[in-house]
C-alpha cells in the first residue's frame, strides 16, 4: 500500500500541472482525498459564473460518467443508481459541498464538477469544469492475507486508476521529451521550407542596401 501511495502522489503532481481548467469560473477542492473502505469524504465545488443552470458531477478513469445533477432551481438532486443513499449536498450551488459516504474500492477516479451556464449573447449552453478531485479508496490487508509467489497479483480497481494514471503521465512525458529534443530539427526544417519568392525577395533587398552605402 505504501507503494501505491507513493506512485498516485507522484502522479497526482503532473495530473496537477496538466490539467485543463477553467479555473477563473470554477474551483475544486480538495485535490487529493485518501480513504478507507467505509468512509465519508467532502468535495467542495464553487462557482463565480452568475446564475448557473445546474452542477453535474462526473467520474473518469476505472469508471465514467455522471455520478450526479443539482438543479439551480430547487437544489433538487438526481444522483446516479450507484450513489443513491451514499451521496448528500449542503449549501447552494454556487457553492456546494457533496458528502460521499460508505465508500467502495471501486468509487476510486478522478471527480469533476462541471457547471451549466446559458450564454445569452449566443443562446448556447455552456459547461465549465476544474482541476478536479483525485479519490483512492485502500483496502487494508490483513498480516495473514499478504501476497505470496503463490497467489496471483488482481488487478484491483485501485491498481488499474493507478497504471491508467501512470501510463497517461508517462506518454505525455514522452512527448514533451520528444519535442524538446526535436524542436531544433523542427525549426530547421521549416525554415527550409520558405518559398524561393520568399529568399528571392530578401536577397533583393539585401542587394538594394548594399548598392545604396
Amino acid at each position: 500500500l505504501r507503494v501505491e501511495e507513493m506512485a498516485v502522489r507522484a502522479v497526482l503532481s503532473v495530473y496537477v500541472l496538466c490539467a485543463v481548467a477553467s479555473a477563473f469560473l470554477v474551483s475544486q477542492s480538495p485535490l487529493f482525498l485518501e480513504a478507507k473502505l467505509g468512509d465519508t469524504v467532502k468535495i467542495t465545488c464553487s462557482t463565480t459564473l452568475k446564475s448557473p443552470d445546474g452542477m453535474f458531477l462526473r467520474r473518469i478513469f476505472y469508471k465514467e460518467g455522471q455520478v450526479l445533477y443539482v438543479a439551480n432551481n430547487d437544489m433538487k438532486l438526481t444522483p446516479a443508481e450507484d450513489y443513491k443513499e451514499r451521496v448528500k449536498v449542503t449549501g447552494k450551488l454556487n457553492n456546494i459541498t457533496l458528502t460521499f459516504s460508505a465508500l467502495k474500492e471501486d468509487d476510486s477516479g478522478v471527480y469533476f464538477c462541471h457547471y451549466r451556464h446559458l450564454n445569452m449573447e449566443t443562446a448556447q449552453m455552456e459547461e465549465f469544469k476544474c482541476n478536479g478531485t483525485l479519490i483512492l479508496v485502500k483496502v487494508d490487508v490483513a498480516p495473514g492475507e499478504q501476497c505470496t509467489q503463490s497467489k496471483p497479483l488482481e488487478l484491483t480497481p485501485t491498481l488499474m486508476l493507478i497504471t491508467a494514471l501512470s501510463a497517461a503521465s508517462v506518454f505525455l512525458l514522452c512527448v514533451m521529451a520528444i519535442i524538446i529534443w526535436q524542436f531544433p530539427k523542427i525549426k530547421k526544417f521549416f525554415a527550409k521550407r520558405r518559398s524561393p519568392r520568399q529568399r528571392k525577395s530578401h536577397e533583393m533587398v539585401y542587394e538594394d542596401m548594399r548598392q545604396h552605402k
